[in-house]
């Protein structure tokens, strides 16, 4: 029997059916509840750091990196999702069309540090912690790639005992890569094994059209994750086929689709959904015809911090500061006809990174980060 789940017509209970399996939150492995495991939420919140961030220099073809790149807590984002959409080809030189998109529902992801969440002392080599509809996701930022650590849902923590490379640094067109993860854990006095790959290219660069802009110098990633768990005489297996469009600057994919194909007792499901950012808090850069991203100097800095607003934002607009936990430190509103500047004193904050963000009367959104010394 195959399934195939449309995203759309019944957003909360497909949230509820697929969001375990790609954040690998399996927490219900037994037969009267085994179907309950697909979870959609968790399906779109685990892909979001594995797809991390771009260089920002206008190449040809982009290039990840670390050192211009990594992400750090105290950044937050807004999914839009939507039906599933052709990926499209890959290839040098590609026009990925998605102008048809649209939202039927949304979700947003935190970036937290991993001290200040409840399980985080259980992955002490955690660089950052992706908090998103009561599930946290742990991983390490290195300079030679990301590294899934583990998970908690439902109060549950899942640490992996060989952690997955979900990306590399650097990469770029063609860059190719492959890694084992696994872990074993109780749920409700039952021994869960879980273990999994992952195979991941970047496999095509161009422009990408969006209902609200085209963006160019995109490169695509095309990542497959195929998951076995194992409880007893119960084995439960999921394959993740998805393609993630970047763009210089941005912590974050633009558009993800998700395909995932789970199998148990002769049964498969099919769940396949697009999730799209159309306003962005990370800093990237804005879309062609929307101008410039904030602009924030000196940084570091230890006094005052200039600002300078895009030129497109109108009205009144909220700024607000946050730390690397996520709390807001500062808030204040400015008004003004097109973009802002001004100065706020950074003085009282303690040394450490965080991110300005700002939106205005229309609700576009706009961040970037600073550091403190």
């Amino acid at each position: 029997m195959v399934a195939a789940v449309s995203v759309g017509s019944n957003r909360s209970a497909q949230q509820l059916a697929v969001h375990h399996t790609t954040c690998n939150f399996h927490c219900r492995l037994r037969v009267c509840s085994i179907t309950s495991m697909i979870d959609t939420q968790r399906m779109k919140h685990a892909f979001t750091l594995l797809s991390l961030s771009f260089a920002a220099s206008a190449i040809a073809q982009p290039t990840l990196t670390f050192s211009g790149n990594a992400p750090t807590p105290g950044t937050s984002y807004e999914w839009n999702f939507s039906e599933y959409i052709d990926p499209g080809s890959a290839g040098a030189g590609q026009v990925w069309n998605f102008s048809q998109l649209t939202s039927d529902s949304t979700g947003l992801v935190t970036l937290v540090d991993p001290a200040t969440t409840a399980y985080g002392s259980l992955f002490p080599t955690a660089t950052v912690a992706e908090v998103s509809d009561g599930s946290t996701v742990y991983f390490r930022v290195a300079n030679n790639g990301v590294y899934l650590l583990g998970y908690e849902a439902e109060d549950m923590p899942v640490v992996f005992s060989d952690e997955g490379r979900y990306l590399p640094y650097p990469c770029g067109h063609q860059s190719t890569w492959t890694d084992t993860y696994s872990a074993t854990f109780e749920d409700e006095e039952m021994e869960v094994v879980m273990a999994g790959s992952i195979v991941g290219t970047a496999d095509g660069y161009g422009t990408l059209i969006l209902p609200n802009g085209t963006l160019t110098n995109v490169l695509r990633v095309h990542w497959v994750q195929e998951e076995e768990m194992t409880s007893g005489m119960i084995t439960f297996n999921t394959v993740f086929d998805n393609h993630l469009y970047y763009v210089p600057g941005s912590s974050y994919p633009v558009v993800q689709t998700v395909s995932a194909t789970s199998t148990f007792f002769g049964n498969t499901i099919v769940t396949e959904f697009t999730q799209w950012v159309s306003n962005l808090t990370t800093g990237l850069a804005e879309f062609t015809e929307r101008g410039t991203p904030i602009q924030l100097f000196p940084v570091p800095t230890n006094g005052d911090l200039n600002y300078e607003l895009p030129a497109h934002f109108r009205g009144a607009s909220d700024i607000t500061i946050a730390d690397a936990s996520g709390r807001t430190v500062f808030a204040t509103r400015t008004t003004s006809t097109h973009g802002s500047k001004g100065h706020i004193d950074t003085g009282m904050l303690p040394k450490g990174i965080y991110q300005f963000m700002v939106t205005d009367v229309n609700g576009q959104r706009a961040s970037s980060r600073f550091v403190v010394d």
